[in-house]
């Protein structure tokens, strides 16, 4: 299996609007976003009501999220266009240096881009400054 890098999504965590709670079973956190995107394919801007949605087990080691987003900007031809991002994945603590791996679902209004909506993607994040850096790749 190949694998080719389509885009990068930085994520920039918004002040302290996140909504949390913890109980027996665990936790929720809600994290609004800003981003930009920029990769071979498709640079723009994450739109206003970015979320990630982390649920986060009873010891704090392991999370689910899901990270929802809509980006505008333009495709590799020069048109604009929207991106919708769907991230589902997991984020795990109780391993030597962690890891977060995700399963990237899009909608896109694109000609150009219209394969996003058809082929499966893969992502990997990781700590960048004040945010997260998410790559997301195309499996070939």
């Amino acid at each position: 299996m190949q694998l080719e890098e389509i885009m990068v999504v930085h994520v920039s965590v918004k002040g302290n609007e996140v909504t949390a709670f913890q109980g027996e079973a665990g936790g929720v956190v809600m994290i609004p976003f800003d981003a930009t995107i920029d990769g071979k394919y498709f640079n723009g801007t994450v739109l206003p009501g970015g979320i990630d949605t982390q649920v986060i087990g009873p010891k704090g080691t392991s999370h689910t999220l899901s990270a929802r987003y809509m980006a505008k900007g333009k495709d590799y031809t020069g048109e604009e266009c929207f991106v919708y991002i769907e991230n589902n994945g997991v984020i795990c603590n109780d391993v030597e240096g962690g890891y977060m791996r995700t399963t990237p679902t899009f909608v896109t209004n694109s000609k150009a881009l219209d394969f996003l909506n058809k082929q499966l993607f893969v992502g990997k994040g990781e700590p960048d400054g004040m945010g997260v850096k998410i790559t997301l790749y195309r499996v070939l």
